[in-house]
């Protein structure tokens, strides 16, 4: 199982959205040209403000949260179904499907807060943010390797 590529395609898959489950996604910041003095900060569960050292939650968005912590469950899942490529590719095309609309919410939530956060504000992207657009790229190149997989028994059984 460790020695199919797809096996580690799906462990970085789950690697990266416990990663991104507990960090900072992005802030919002003021800058040196206004008066504003709120903070905005986004994770995957909430988006909170602070203003003079007073912090509250905006938006409680937990469903970004459980959506990220189901594409990774499901690729742990996925990579210990090695000995049924046909439902590994099923569960494969599920978690593209889920971290795709994961990916939208995401970009729809950094839209909608820079629009009520206005002009004059400095927008930050933690690392880690970046990082999750790869999590459909490693699910396309898991696929594919299980397909190739598939081939090549299906070969080997013609021979046979």
């Amino acid at each position: 199982m460790i020695q199919r590529i797809q096996t580690l395609y799906l462990a970085l898959i789950a690697a990266i959205c416990f990663t991104v489950a507990s960090v900072k996604l992005y802030e919002l910041t003021p800058g040196e040209t206004t008066n504003k003095t709120i903070n905005y900060t986004a994770t995957v569960w909430k988006i909170m403000s602070a203003e003079k050292g007073q912090v509250s939650v905006i938006s409680n968005a937990p469903y970004l949260g459980l959506i990220l912590l189901f594409v990774g469950f499901l690729a742990l899942f996925t990579a210990w179904m090695y000995k049924s490529r046909k439902k590994q590719m099923a569960f494969c095309k599920i978690l593209l499907l889920l971290s795709l609309a994961w990916v939208g919410f995401f970009l729809s939530g950094i839209n909608t807060l820079r629009a009520l956060s206005g002009a004059g504000y400095q927008f930050k992207i933690y690392p880690f943010t970046t990082i999750v657009v790869l999590v459909p790229v490693f699910i396309l190149l898991a696929l594919r390797a299980i397909k190739k997989d598939e081939e090549l028994v299906r070969s080997a059984d013609r021979l046979r």
